[in-house]
């Protein structure tokens, strides 16, 4: 799924893809879905700086089969934009 890294470093946070856990429950015949996802700023990764829907199209880029929402007119908009853009 989704993670962060943050350069001990630098400080710099970089997102981790891991799309092989959602391929391997996929190949085991099973459905993934996410937590429930919120707009809200302080349930938001700093790494997408306030828009959450650059998070769930991050989220549906790793080919979650749904999502769990407490904002589902932001799940369903940024779902047709993520269409649209892989089309």
């Amino acid at each position: 799924m989704l993670a962060f890294r943050t350069d001990p470093i630098t400080g710099i946070r970089t997102k981790v893809v891991r799309r092989s856990i959602v391929d391997n429950a996929h190949a085991a015949g099973l459905l993934v879905h996410t937590w429930t996802m919120r707009n809200d700023p302080p349930y938001l990764d700093k790494y997408y700086m306030g828009d959450p829907v650059a998070e769930y199209i991050d989220v549906y880029g790793l080919g979650v089969d749904g999502v769990f929402s407490d904002f589902a007119d932001t799940a369903v908009a940024a779902r047709r934009l993520f269409l649209s853009q892989s089309a």
